[in-house]
């Protein structure tokens, strides 16, 4: 305290003299109250104007796993990726094809893809990569960096085997629930939307090295064995862990088949409970 004091020390009579100043002169202190006002309001006009108006997303918005309405599947978006340098985005998505119980994705040639850009432009190009299985990946070149967000509309046109209606005559009160089931929803059942925000959390900024179509398969591709490869390791592993405890599980039953032998009564039945 003793080293601000004698720093401040100087100041007390400039502020003693101020202070007096303001005092006498009622109309120089209203200036300065004014002015100090209008700098502020002007801050903030300045600050309104030349900042960019950017809309704010929810998480819902966002979301990166979307559900058909009409129950023929859904996709989660796994990966998302841009390049500033090369204005490249790189986006991975996984399907599951829920009109059957197979467990594999979507086939591919079943979904339309359509893309939303906020400030598009005619160089933006996407490219649509199915690679194996249930993964897709999808590459949008010429994406500049002001984009500020994206929307990505896929179509699923996979017949669902339950929306077909066998019954020769439809009562009035269900086809007014299915009505009412299809207003109610702001898509339609074989839409989902995704979008993808240049300030998203699931968002990584970096290099994408890989920005052809041919590129990209071999690269995508190759990961793809070596996840496969990874998988294999590890099934094989439980099957050996598990050949283990067969075994160990028979030379037990062997044990308690030969002590049975020399048991009798009592001793027997809790040694047969055991097996």
């Amino acid at each position: 305290m003793g080293i601000f004091t004698e720093i401040l020390k100087p100041l007390k009579p400039l502020w003693r003299k101020a202070r007096r100043l303001m005092r006498r002169r009622v109309m120089l202190r209203k200036w300065i109250i004014l002015g100090c006002l209008c700098t502020s309001w002007l801050v903030m006009l300045g600050y309104g104007l030349f900042t960019s108006n950017r809309q704010v997303y929810s998480e819902q918005t966002l979301a990166t796993t979307q559900t058909y309405g009409n129950g023929t599947g859904k996709i989660d978006l796994t990966k998302q990726v841009y390049d500033a340098h090369s204005q490249t985005m790189l986006l991975q998505f996984a399907t599951t094809d829920q009109t059957n119980s197979s467990g594999m994705g979507i086939n591919a040639k079943n979904l339309r893809w359509t893309l939303f850009v906020k400030h598009k432009s005619p160089q933006i190009k996407m490219t649509v990569l199915p690679v194996v299985d249930n993964k897709i990946t999808v590459l949008i070149n010429n994406l500049a960096s002001n984009y500020e967000a994206l929307a990505l509309d896929i179509k699923n046109t996979t017949p669902n085997v339950d929306d077909v209606n066998v019954e020769l005559s439809q009562s009035s009160s269900s086809m007014s629930s299915a009505k009412a089931k299809k207003k109610t929803s702001t898509l339609p059942g074989d839409e989902v939307m995704f979008v993808v925000a240049n300030d998203s959390k699931h968002l990584s900024h970096a290099k994408i090295t890989n920005t052809k179509r041919e590129q990209l398969a071999k690269q995508v591709i190759k990961q793809e064995i070596a996840q496969q490869n990874k998988e294999k390791q590890r099934l094989q592993k439980a099957i050996r862990i598990l050949k283990k405890g067969i075994k160990a599980n028979k030379e037990s039953l062997k044990e308690l088949d030969s002590q049975s032998q020399y048991l009798t009564g009592q001793d027997q039945a809790d040694n047969y409970d055991s097996v």
